[in-house]
């Protein structure tokens, strides 16, 4: 709370990596332990909770009107969780890419992903 300084949510888990506004009420984390979540201010829970990724979270984040999330981990992997359903799910997983994977954002209006990769890369998977 920036008015009254005071914190007013913690996260129980791994050390925080990365974390992705998702509108007024909606945030998502990604942390050292390959946990992804997505917290609701006004909730003292996760609203949804994903663990696919082998190796801490790289990247994270969701198209404009929060119906998906896109993360990025160290195990080279990029993964895409739908987030229409109560609880989300795990909609696509990328095969490894060579390197880690170490950021992810959306481009051309949400219709195109890009993610950067430990070597200095730039990478648009298909």
């Amino acid at each position: 709370d920036l008015e009254g300084g005071k914190v007013c949510k913690k996260s129980a888990g791994g050390k925080l990596n990365c974390l992705h506004v998702m509108g007024e009420q909606q945030f998502g984390t990604g942390d050292d332990s390959g946990v992804v979540k997505v917290w609701d201010v006004r909730q003292k829970q996760p609203s949804y909770l994903f663990e696919e990724h082998e190796e801490f979270v790289t990247g994270i984040t969701s198209d404009p009107v929060g119906k998906f999330l896109l993360s990025t981990s160290g195990d080279g992997k990029l993964s895409w969780y739908d987030l229409r359903k109560r609880g989300g799910a795990l909609k696509a997983m990328s095969d490894e890419f060579d390197e880690e994977l170490t950021c992810v954002e959306l481009m051309m209006s949400g219709s195109k992903v890009i993610t950067g990769c430990g070597v200095g890369q730039v990478q648009i998977p298909h």
